[in-house]
């Protein structure tokens, strides 16, 4: 599983709820994610903040959807604010 927040709080908080029974990686920057993933490691679930400075929830969607796109099936977004104009068009 890998977790990508921003908020080392929230990231922390979800590794060590979830490191009990999975294999977790937690990343606080979407683009060292991104790394990982066209490097070849691959998840069975990703949770990713939606709103991150730099490479945001909405640009590893994009950048999975035409390089991975079978990881973009285990992507989950974890956010706690995602109400700008930008975030709600990409959920319409």
């Amino acid at each position: 599983m890998l977790i990508i927040d921003d908020d080392p709080m929230v990231g922390t908080l979800l590794h060590r709820i979830l490191d009990n029974q999975h294999d977790v990686t937690y990343l606080a920057d979407g683009k060292q994610a991104l790394d990982l993933l066209r490097a070849g490691q691959r998840y069975d679930v990703i949770l990713c903040d939606l709103m991150m400075p730099g490479t945001n929830g909405m640009d590893i969607y994009a950048a999975l959807s035409s390089a991975l796109p079978e990881q973009i099936q285990r992507l989950v977004f974890v956010t706690g604010g995602a109400v700008t104009p930008e975030t709600r068009e990409f959920f319409v």
